[in-house]
């Protein structure tokens, strides 16, 4: 049932330079949302708009899992943070959850883990200690 059921809902794929490959699945629209791939400079638009559809189409929190989503730059960090602000404008809240190490360490070495909802692994995590 529930693999029927992840059929009908909309998803978005694309293969992008070099085989890598950007998933953004809505299993259940304006609740939650799932980014698979490379979030970045070059694909920043796609998951914005993801996002803010997401946003404006439910309410209640936003649930947005990252697992398998590969947060390379800047951009991409942005794109996250930008969603965290709209959320909160639109009176909701955007939950990162399942969040990959590489994200979690790079949220606390920012500080965005102090403001924005993350659930999940990255309660502590360790930043690379420097000799």
């Amino acid at each position: 049932m529930a693999e029927t059921t992840r059929r009908t809902h909309a998803s978005c794929s694309e293969t992008l330079a070099m085989g890598a490959h950007l998933v953004i699945d809505h299993p259940v629209p304006g609740r939650e949302l799932i980014i698979d791939g490379p979030v970045s400079a070059r694909t920043s638009d796609r998951v914005r708009t993801a996002l803010h559809t997401a946003l404006t189409g439910g309410d209640g929190d936003l649930v947005v899992h990252l697992a398998n989503a590969q947060v390379w730059d800047a951009a991409g960090l942005g794109v996250i943070v930008g969603a965290h602000h709209r959320a909160e404008r639109r009176r909701r809240r955007l939950v990162v959850a399942d969040a990959s190490p590489r994200l979690c360490r790079l949220l606390a070495g920012t500080r965005l883990d102090r403001v924005m909802n993350v659930s999940g692994a990255c309660g502590y995590v360790p930043l690379a200690r420097t000799a």
